[in-house]
């Protein structure tokens, strides 16, 4: 049994060099200065790519898959994904235009679409959903999250909720025991704080605009 799973991953592997070594072939490139999204815009990319671990194939840094991206149990890269990136334990890469699902931790720079996981980390931009048991956005953040902890370290347009919810200013709605921001939005909960409201601390409700 294990000698089969083994062989099976092992195939699964160089099938998805091959497919890179056709389609990729190198460092990611775009027609236009900005990538919008759109599968013609990528130069070099493939519809299927496995990871092992990061960086593992060498194919996996610096490549772009339209399709599907499989991490058996990791992904990562510095590429893009459009379309679906799942992995066993961990999907980490870089730039995502549709749907990240882990068993653990979902992180990028950029996303917009959806991730699924344990933890879900965003270090520059997040427009979508996110699920699971924390979701932490650094820089710009938009849509809606769903944890116990939903933490988003500039400005957030959207719903959050979960059990404890903290965003620098909401343009948008926070729902669950503890609401904390620190300029605007409007809160239902136990404890809610808008540090610079007019009414800085608030139980069930709270608003500023």
């Amino acid at each position: 049994m294990k000698k089969t799973i083994f062989t099976t991953i092992l195939l699964l592997g160089l099938i998805s060099i091959s497919f890179n070594s056709m389609g990729a072939g190198g460092r990611y490139y775009y027609e236009d200065e900005e990538y919008t999204g759109s599968i013609t815009a990528l130069r070099n990319w493939t519809f299927f790519q496995i990871g092992l671990w990061p960086g593992v194939p060498g194919v996996t840094r610096e490549s772009n898959v339209c399709g599907l991206k499989l991490g058996i149990p990791m992904s990562a890269g510095n590429g893009y994904v459009n379309g679906m990136e799942l992995g066993v334990i961990s999907c980490s890469t870089s730039n995502v235009v549709g749907f990240q699902f882990s068993s653990f931790l979902n992180t990028s720079k950029e996303l917009y679409g959806a991730q699924f996981g344990m933890v879900n980390l965003s270090s520059e931009a997040c427009y979508g959903f996110q699920a699971g048991l924390a979701n932490i956005n650094s820089n710009d953040n938009g849509g809606l999250q769903m944890a116990a902890a939903n933490i988003a370290k500039e400005s957030f347009s959207g719903v959050q909720l979960g059990t404890f919810n903290t965003a620098k200013a909401v343009h948008g709605l926070q729902m669950g025991i503890v609401n904390i921001t620190d300029e605007c939005g409007l809160q239902f909960g136990l404890v809610n704080i808008i540090s610079d409201g007019w009414l800085p601390f608030c139980i069930l409700f709270n608003f500023s605009f």
